[in-house]
């Protein structure tokens, strides 16, 4: 789930190395011992091709990963629960992980506005925003609420940012626990701050709430929120607003769906969904699915089967 924006624009920070590039998907596995799966996608289908467990230091049962800076940043779980960070070598690798000293539960997203921002999924109620310095490190005493305040009563769980009508939004996947789960949109002042958060439009819709994504088809622009209870959520947005409207289930049969993340791959849009967490039997699985004009989901395995351990969180490089 890596979300970074700049004043709501995508940063492509490979522009001018995309002839060599290969995407690579990274998969956070929570089973002890705990790991992150590096999976290379082949360049015309999207499949994974390969698939590489690194057991990296200072990794606690972790839930989510985002990058920035040429580091990757990864959120554990288990107590006491940290942010591990870690730097990326030119073939993608991860590698020299430390653990910070900032607080972590299960996800990490990043924005910048006046300045970069980590965004933190923390405790049972709270998002904190922590600044990244020059040099890529993350310090607790540059972390402090977000602004939004003690709002996410079912547990915050990861975090997405989109831009609607030249307002950056970030939207919070509300739903550690399953009843009442939303998602809610809060409006990003030019400080960082959250202002102004409200349900997204969707309710309590949703069977769980752990993960919230966005594409745009044909001049409309769908949310992707993964239940735990077993489906994905496609919503439409509101140009204007950006809140969410006519949800419904998309997409094949899934056992727990958690992380998500868009990729297009020889010109076809994919989305990479994580089958996995805690629930029991786990699927252990990413499912790659393709998406049609109207935004419906069409999943298989992305190839490389059940060879996850508890699989959570996903980022696209």
């Amino acid at each position: 789930m890596n979300k970074l924006m700049f004043a709501g624009l995508v940063l492509l920070l490979n522009i001018g190395l995309v002839f060599a590039h290969t995407d690579k998907a990274y998969i956070t596995n929570a089973a002890s011992p705990s790991s992150i799966s590096m999976c290379t996608l082949q360049p015309l289908t999207g499949q994974f091709e390969t698939c590489e467990d690194y057991f990296l230091d200072n990794l606690a049962a972790p839930l989510d990963i985002a990058f920035a800076n040429q580091h990757a940043y990864i959120a554990n779980s288990n107590y006491p629960a940290f942010i591990t960070q870690c730097k990326m070598n030119h073939q993608g690798e991860l590698n020299t992980c430390t653990k910070s000293d900032v607080p972590s539960y299960s996800g990490i997203s990043f924005h910048q506005s006046d300045a970069l921002y980590a965004y933190l999924s923390y405790g049972a109620s709270i998002v904190q925003k922590c600044t990244i310095s020059q040099d890529g490190q993350l310090e607790n005493h540059n972390c402090k609420d977000s602004g939004a305040g003690p709002i996410f009563l079912n547990g915050p769980m990861h975090i997405a940012f989109k831009t609607f009508n030249q307002i950056d939004y970030a939207y919070i996947a509300n739903g550690d626990y399953h009843i009442n789960a939303s998602v809610i949109q809060c409006k990003i002042e030019i400080n960082g701050d959250f202002a102004n958060c409200q349900d997204s439009g969707a309710g309590s819709y949703f069977d769980g709430a752990a993960d919230v994504d966005f594409a745009t088809l044909t001049g409309k622009t769908y949310a992707y929120i993964t239940q735990p209870g077993g489906a994905v959520a496609k919503c439409t947005v509101d140009k204007f607003n950006g809140l969410f409207s006519d949800c419904a289930s998309t997409g094949n049969h899934f056992n727990s769906p958690i992380g998500i993340t868009f990729q297009t791959i020889a010109h076809t849009l994919y989305a990479y969904i994580v089958d996995g967490g805690f629930n029991h039997p786990t699927a252990n699985q990413v499912l790659q699915c393709a998406v049609d004009l109207l935004g419906d989901l069409d999943c298989l395995d992305a190839g490389a089967g059940d060879v996850f351990s508890n699989p959570f969180g996903i980022a696209i490089r």
